[in-house]
């Protein structure tokens, strides 16, 4: 009887033990996805800075949203667009 209820023991311990451990692993691999998902949209946002922070990026952002324009030049706005088209003559 005894050997009976150390196994049975054992046994319903091992079943929580191996059920942690899945769901350990479920939220390792939830996790590292997540972690992609945010790396990717760091590459993103880290491009979208180097474009804007370039010498052209500063001029086209200086033309598209401040009040700098050069001589001849015609700035559009358009709806639905982000950012704006610039004309040079």
């Amino acid at each position: 009887m005894l050997a009976v209820t150390t196994v049975g023991t054992i046994v319903m311990f091992g079943a929580s033990s191996v059920k942690t451990s899945i769901k350990q692993r479920q939220q390792i691999i939830e996790t590292e996805h997540q972690a992609e998902l945010l790396d990717e949209e760091i590459a993103k946002l880290t491009a979208q800075v180097r474009i804007r922070t370039s010498p052209e990026g500063g001029l086209r952002e200086a033309l598209c949203f401040g009040p700098y324009v050069e001589p001849g030049t015609e700035v559009y706005a358009i709806v639905g667009l982000n950012g704006c088209v610039v004309s040079h003559p």
